[in-house]
């Protein structure tokens, strides 16, 4: 007898992943906490202060040694509080050490050993004083990366621990009827159609995470709908173009600082991805104006061999429009190991054109008839494999970004009937 296959449960794969990927966000958080949001409240608090005469005893740069060499100021000044001489060693609201030397330099030589100036002290703890009222460089780093890893670490961990509470333990088996008017049959099992005869009431069982479940409703006409909306795809590329520009762009102003043209021109090269989402964002923006196509389909059971209408229509300025073009294709993917890496194949298995006009009447609205044939693979999808099927609506426009909309439609398996040896 041969082994069951032993099935891994979804929800621990999730609920692992979700509790991995929040260490990134609790990171991000102290990332901003300690390099951002604190001294920023410092120096908002230090506004209060009072101003105090300070003799400059110490000033320099501190060299720190570890997988670089990075820098911070060193500093230490002399000031009196009724009379009784305190010694502070703050020189800015920031902590930890960067890679710009040039950065610490260019704020350090505002002050010379020796020299008298203000500083700040704490009217409640005269101990607690500040050279310089200002945030130092590493603030910017901390906001950034911090913000990287909070947002990243954030939605990544939110959406594994949504799926995690959706997710179901063991796929379920369940038992599908369809009346005996619908002749459609697995044209593998040739013997079993002939035992039972052409009009049957045939039994299916299949797992229902694998094969799509037919709707229970009755078989009206429905409104196919877009998996995605283009103001998120504006507003998802534009949010990684920020972060990517931010990170990237701020490294390259330290790397010019210290004239490493070795550091200058590698990060150039992110820098091109960086323009590159930029104008992503600009195309996606522009893409929110577009007209909206509205596609329905005569009936929301589909199998092989079915006749059904798709009919569509738009919303806005259609006139825009030069040449419309629906086609409707199947995909199929598939993912496999290949050595120590993933890898996912797609392949377009059916491609036929539903409508390609000029006429701006028939691109306003129209319809069409067409027919699935006979031995078309229904959607289908498993852990490494799947078969897809959507309505690709690609309208042209002159000078503008074209109209580029996918609607996904679900065809259904034709029944296998069982011989119940009747």
């Amino acid at each position: 007898m041969p082994k069951k296959p032993v099935q891994t449960d979804p929800r621990l794969a999730n609920g692992c992943m979700a509790l991995f990927t929040s260490i990134f966000f609790f990171v991000g958080i102290g990332l901003l906490w300690g390099l951002g949001i604190r001294p920023l409240l410092q120096v908002n608090a230090s506004q209060s202060w009072n101003e105090v005469n300070c003799v400059v005893n110490r000033i320099g740069i501190k060299t720190h040694s570890g997988d670089g060499t990075t820098y911070s100021a060193e500093v230490q000044y002399t000031y009196a509080i009724d009379d009784q001489p305190i010694v502070g060693d703050r020189f800015w609201f920031s902590s930890g050490s960067i890679s710009s030397r040039r950065s610490i330099e260019k704020a350090v030589k505002r002050f010379e050993q020796g020299g008298e100036y203000i500083c700040y002290v704490n009217p409640k703890d005269p101990k607690d004083s500040v050279l310089l009222r200002e945030q130092g460089p590493m603030t910017w780093l901390g906001w950034l990366i911090g913000g990287l890893f909070t947002i990243v670490g954030g939605v990544t961990s939110a959406s594994l621990f949504a799926a995690f509470l959706k997710s179901k333990p063991t796929p379920k088996k369940i038992v599908v009827e369809r009346p005996s008017r619908a002749p459609l049959l697995d044209r593998s099992s040739e013997t079993k159609r002939s035992h039972l005869g052409d009009d049957f009431s045939g039994v299916m069982v299949y797992e229902c995470d694998v094969v799509p479940n037919e709707p229970e409703s009755s078989d009206e006409p429905i409104v196919l709908t877009t998996p995605g909306s283009r103001i998120a795809s504006a507003v998802a590329i534009g949010f990684f173009a920020l972060l990517w520009n931010s990170i990237t762009w701020t490294m390259t102003y330290f790397a010019v600082q210290e004239v490493h043209w070795f550091a200058i021109l590698f990060m150039g090269l992110f820098n091109i991805v960086g323009v590159a989402t930029i104008v992503g964002t600009v195309y996606a923006t522009l893409q929110i104006f577009n007209p909206r196509p509205t596609l329905v389909c005569s009936q929301n059971r589909l199998y092989p061999g079915t006749e059904f209408e798709i009919s569509w229509t738009h919303r806005g300025n259609t006139g825009r429009i030069s040449e419309l073009h629906i086609i409707l294709v199947g995909t199929e993917e598939v993912s496999f190991r290949q050595g120590t890496s993933n890898r996912t194949e797609r392949n377009v298995f059916h491609q036929q054109t539903i409508v390609k006009t000029q006429e701006k009447a028939e691109i306003n609205e129209g319809f069409r008839l067409l027919t699935l044939g006979n031995n078309s693979m229904h959607s289908f999808k498993s852990a490494r494999n799947s078969i897809s099927w959507m309505l690709k609506v690609h309208g042209k426009i002159a000078w503008w970004p074209d109209v580029s909309d996918e609607f996904p439609i679900t065809i259904y398996p034709p029944l296998l009937p069982i011989d119940r040896g009747e």
